[in-house]
């Protein structure tokens, strides 16, 4: 299989080589920036000279000044490329300060650019350095465009520095060498008859007789010429053989080969003669033919291949079923693991929920005890109390009915009359707890309900 497609793009590439019938010749060389002063007050000397790069860079400051060289050595381009052709360019750049504390640096690089290209072209640094003293090499490898993807001209840029220069080259037909018609000049007719032309006369021309002086009357500037053609016996009266074909063309065959000689058809740029055309419908055809064979080897049925072919996708199928049914396995091992895991971890929190849950209630219930006990204990608090207060009440009346049993007995014995002292003012108690209570009082000091 590697060795049909390697063959078939032999014959690809010698068709294209074959139709290129160009190549790529150098027009011109452009250096850009010379130098000047820049945004930083230096002042940059450059210069270019056959792959030669050289700058030189001051700076004008009084407060900072200094100077340092730069040096760039690039490979010169060949004069002329062949569509596709790799172009390896070697770069080597050095720094050198000369005074100063100034840093030198620097970069450099290559690039092929379609069409014209200029100062403003943008060129990848291949090679940088930076330093006192420095040195540094590098390679780039570019590729030459075909005439269909760059059109007439393309441009090799270097870029080193400050400096740009741009190599244009330009596309050249080889155009087929067209043999010019041979041209002979004819014999300008002039009074006199050369010796070796033959006069050929009609068949019924009467002539005088041979040892007659009037039959050269006729002729009087021939009868040298005719006089030695007869001593060297040769009768300029018979009749010539038909002359051979000239060597010189005819007309329509000079225009048959001047018409092959023209541009017959104009194909991306390729101008191309009916000699040319036919050679190339030739190579096309073969091309075809090369390529219909090669399609026939590829997709003609071979039983043991197809055999093979299927036993292959069987394997395959068999295989992929496999690693599907262990990726099936593996994803229930570890969903299986992963719900062990969530049914442990909750298990946990619910074990946690419920512990906590016994705390709020052991908490809750210790504190529901306390507030009873609290209770009870006030309660009792408030019927012992209310008990003692009772007491008091019940001796309080006790006392008062004895008072009145005594001021009832005193009251049958005769007294002097007196004045009605004023009724102290009797003593309150509460309603609820029985507690004595000021007359002012609005509340009750032991239980706090409201007096009437």
């Amino acid at each position: 299989m590697k060795r049909i497609i390697t063959l078939f793009g032999g014959l690809l590439l010698t068709a294209v080589i074959c139709l290129a019938q160009g190549k790529w010749e150098q027009a011109s060389v452009t250096p850009y920036g010379t130098g000047g002063i820049n945004s930083n007050r230096e002042r940059i000397d450059n210069s270019y000279n056959a792959g030669k790069f050289n700058s030189e860079v001051k700076s004008t400051s009084k407060n900072d000044p200094y100077v340092y060289f730069r040096k760039g050595q690039f490979s010169v381009p060949a004069r002329t490329y062949q569509p596709g052709a790799s172009v390896p360019v070697s770069i080597s750049l050095t720094v050198k300060r000369h005074s100063g504390k100034g840093t030198p640096k620097g970069n450099a690089g290559a690039v092929i650019v379609n069409g014209k290209a200029g100062q403003g072209t943008s060129v990848p640094n291949a090679v940088s350095i930076s330093g006192k003293d420095a040195a540094k090499s590098g390679n780039v490898t570019l590729t030459v465009p075909t005439h269909s993807a760059a059109g007439n001209n393309f441009s090799i840029v270097y870029s080193c520095f400050d400096i740009k220069v741009v190599y244009l080259y330009r596309w050249v037909e080889d155009k087929p060498v067209v043999e010019q018609p041979v041209v002979v000049d004819e014999p300008v007719q002039t009074g006199e008859v050369e010796s070796t032309d033959v006069i050929v006369l009609p068949d019924d021309t009467i002539l005088p007789p041979a040892d007659s002086t009037a039959a050269f009357e006729g002729f009087p500037e021939e009868v040298d010429s005719l006089t030695l053609l007869m001593e060297q016996g040769i009768n300029p009266f018979e009749e010539e053989p038909e002359p051979e074909e000239s060597p010189v063309e005819e007309p329509a065959e000079k225009a048959a080969k001047a018409a092959d000689s023209e541009v017959f058809l104009s194909i991306l740029g390729f101008d191309l003669t009916k000699k040319d055309t036919i050679v190339y419908g030739i190579i096309a055809g073969l091309g075809l033919l090369v390529l219909i064979l090669l399609l026939v080897l590829l997709f003609r049925k071979n039983p043991a291949k197809k055999a093979a072919k299927e036993e292959a996708r069987k394997a395959a199928a068999e295989a992929k079923a496999a690693a599907k049914a262990e990726a099936a396995e593996k994803a229930a091992a570890a969903k299986a693991e992963r719900d062990a895991k969530l049914a442990e971890a909750k298990a946990a929190a619910a074990e946690k929920a419920a512990a906590a849950k016994a705390a709020q209630e052991a908490k809750r219930a210790e504190l529901q005890a306390a507030q009873e006990a609290k209770r009870a204990e006030l309660k009792a608090a408030q019927e012992a109390k209310a008990a003692e207060l009772k007491a008091k009440r019940e001796a309080a009346l006790a006392a008062k009915a004895a008072a009145t049993a005594a001021a009832a007995a005193k009251a049958e014995a005769p007294k002097p009359e007196e004045k009605p002292a004023e009724k102290p003012v009797g003593k309150k108690f509460c309603e609820n707890c029985g507690a004595p209570l000021d007359p002012d009082a609005v509340f009750c000091e032991n239980c706090g309900t409201k007096v009437q």
